[in-house]
């Protein structure tokens, strides 16, 4: 239930994996965690979603935030660009621009780093609002809209900056507008030209130097842009064999990340001269349209969004062995999945329910969030344990072996590495930790293989050091 709406909806996918009935269940005291009792005598922990914010009845666009990630913008298929100030605590909308109804399309969003700058357009194009949202409740249009040659708008992105914007035009060009006075923008230069159908994204790198277009035509283009008054063509290689959709950088502008029509995501390096050279392999797993990219904030993982109900998450450190980082994240959605990084390094994914969900990677965060340290509580240890537990994590069955399994997103049968943020394997009163090797699990009707996540393990071992 939503607190502030008093919405109820239903969290899918179901909880699938017990071989048989569930005549036990219960909800702990926090309400963030499921613990069920099956037939075929196994118990499984299951964790709910970080986070689920409830933003529109509409679909939403790309969510957007500021350098510190202290405010989030978010646009939907409504009229209305919606302002979130987060930080621990949550959640919390303390501003909305409300606009005018588009014809058949909703509204996109960009934020300058500062936070200070907003910047609206429908997506059924024709212009940019610029809006001054230094206090977030009482945004204030700044001049009035910049016209644009475009009945379809899906290119709007700040540079570094705060002082550069990007747009697309319908004959297939790029501009860059100069907004050091965002009351008057002025257009730098002619706008840049290149590809052969309709540029779909674009994105600026960290450190200011590259501007990257993504194309329906299936390629992607890419120009240096330190100087802005004179941008400069660079090289760039074939990579995706279908449209090219969304683009992200790198927090060091050493990566670039793309996602297309050809389910997959693309990789690039960016060479000494600017240019952007893909990399050998290409992550595969998504089935339908990849729509939306996102760097981590530490460079190594990526995160995608499909039109094929996924979220997916990648290992991207090694050039020579990336991988996919077990299942989906989530595999339930509805329309095109939006996903960003936050910069605390949450997963943040808008849905077509209108629907915000979050999921936080860190595993010394989930690792607290499914096993906390009960207060003034002592620890024990099974007998021929190697690893000092409380005593309530061991699951105290005599007469049956017992898994549990600690799951880190909701459902959808994906986790980090794996569905089990960790694995405790109980006989009796012996606990042992899985020693990382990949395992078969029945699943019901599927047997799929599971694969143990050394960093919770660690972060597990780190809270319950072996007894000396």
């Amino acid at each position: 239930m939503d607190k502030e709406t008093q919405r109820i909806d239903e969290l899918t996918p179901a909880l699938t994996g017990h071989g048989g009935g569930v005549p036990a269940l219960t909800v702990t005291p926090t309400g963030d965690t499921i613990i069920t009792g099956g037939q075929d005598a196994n118990l499984r922990i299951w964790t709910m979603p970080h986070r689920r914010v409830f933003v529109s009845e509409a679909p939403l666009t790309l969510p957007v935030t500021d350098r510190t990630g202290d405010v989030v913008a978010t646009g939907s298929y409504d009229s209305v660009v919606r302002l979130w100030h987060v930080d621990e605590g949550g959640w919390s909308r303390v501003g909305e621009v409300e606009l005018a109804r588009p014809l058949g399309g909703g509204y996109m969003s960009a934020l300058s780093p500062s936070g200070e700058v907003l910047a609206t357009a429908a997506t059924s194009g024709g212009s940019v609002e610029l809006w001054n949202v230094a206090d977030p409740a009482a945004p204030r249009r700044l001049g009035g809209p910049l016209a644009l040659s475009t009945r379809f708008t899906s290119v709007l992105e700040f540079g570094p900056e705060g002082t550069t914007l990007v747009t697309g035009n319908d004959d297939y060009s790029v501009q860059l507008w100069d907004l050091s006075d965002p009351a008057a923008p002025k257009p730098w230069g002619d706008p840049l030209g290149g590809p052969t159908n309709l540029v779909r994204h674009a994105a600026i790198s960290p450190d200011g130097h590259s501007l990257v277009a993504t194309s329906a035509d299936g390629r992607i283009y890419a120009w240096d842009i330190t100087d802005r008054s004179a941008p400069r063509s660079v090289s760039v290689t074939e990579g995706h064999s279908a449209g090219v959709n969304g683009a992200s950088f790198a927090p060091d502008s050493s990566i670039l990340v793309t996602g297309g029509d050809d389910h997959q995501v693309v990789v690039w390096d960016r060479d000494d001269t600017g240019g952007f050279v893909a990399r050998d392999t290409t992550l595969r797993g998504h089935t339908g349209t990849v729509y939306s990219v996102s760097v981590s904030p530490d460079g190594e993982h990526v995160v995608s969004g499909s039109d094929d109900g996924t979220v997916r998450l990648w290992d991207v450190s090694d050039p020579e062995g990336m991988r996919a980082v077990g299942g989906p994240i989530t595999d339930t959605g509805v329309g095109r999945w939006q996903v960003m990084f936050h910069p605390n390094g949450t997963v943040i994914a808008a849905g077509g329910d209108g629907v915000l969900r979050t999921w936080s990677l860190d595993p010394d965060t989930v690792v607290e969030r499914i096993a906390p340290q009960p207060q003034g509580s002592s620890a024990n240890s099974c007998r021929d344990s190697g690893y000092r537990f409380p005593a309530t994590r061991c699951a105290e069955r005599q007469d049956a072996r017992c898994l549990v399994e600690t799951f880190l997103p909701f459902g959808g049968g994906g986790g980090v590495d794996g569905d089990a943020a960790a694995h405790t394997e109980c006989a009796g009163s012996v606990c042992t930790e899985f020693d990382g090797a990949d395992r078969d699990v029945q699943f019901g009707a599927r047997k799929r293989t599971r694969h143990t996540d050394r960093a919770a393990v660690d972060a597990a071992r780190r809270r319950f050091p072996p007894l000396q």
